[in-house]
């Protein structure tokens, strides 16, 4: 059943649920495959001190960051309020809504089966059943940060997020670190972007399921 819990981050991280990272990581132990990431977790730790600025800046724990990261969260603060999609949709969201569902549906290579599934989504419009997510980005055009989208599969996240929500779109706001543009990519349901998202999620929800639904 779907629910929404109201947690801190470090309890939705505790969560047994399969998340989306949680399934990418999946199927690269099952495929010895390497999974698009920051190799030493920068990306993460700006993303996440970015988000803490925008939800409670007296809460934000700078300290994994460098000096000129630092400097640089400000300007793409006011970048992002620039923003007209962020001041017309997401300004006044909800910040870090964690979903969860117990019996998530997965259907891949002839396996119909369940498993647990959560998503903490950067911004949730409850009445309109719509959310979104913030990047941070080493991207200076649109083209650029639409490629790295693909390469780091923003498109499995957005299907992922949208089906465990049963919401019908998804909007990724990312924000360039060089020239503090914003950048948008828009999700539907049903559209080429969504579907190729879905299928990425179910080969790697599968692997998940193989390593921890079975109790490998």
């Amino acid at each position: 059943m779907l629910e929404r819990l109201y947690i801190t981050t470090e309890e939705y991280f505790a969560l047994p649920h399969a998340s989306n990272s949680g399934v990418k990581d999946a199927f690269a132990l099952n495929t010895s495959r390497d999974v698009p990431r920051d190799p030493d977790n920068r990306a993460y730790k700006y993303g996440s001190a970015l988000d803490a600025l925008l939800t409670d800046p007296t809460v934000m724990d700078s300290r994994e960051l460098t000096g000129e990261e630092k400097v640089l969260l400000h300007p793409m603060l006011r970048s992002l309020e620039k923003n007209n999609s962020y001041n017309a949709l997401f300004k006044n969201a909800d910040r870090q809504a964690v979903w969860v569902e117990g019996e998530f549906p997965i259907s891949y290579d002839g396996l119909d089966l369940t498993i647990p599934a959560k998503c903490k989504f950067d911004w949730w419009i409850n009445k309109l059943k719509f959310g979104g997510d913030l990047k941070t980005s080493e991207s200076r055009t649109l083209e650029q940060f639409i490629s790295a989208a693909k390469w780091f599969n923003y498109d499995q996240q957005a299907a992922w997020y949208m089906d465990i929500t049963g919401s019908d779109r998804f909007l990724i706001i990312g924000i360039s670190k060089w020239n503090f543009k914003t950048f948008e990519m828009a999700f539907k349901r049903g559209d080429a972007n969504y579907l190729a998202g879905r299928e990425k999620y179910m080969k790697c929800a599968l692997s998940w399921w193989k390593y921890y639904g079975m109790g490998l």
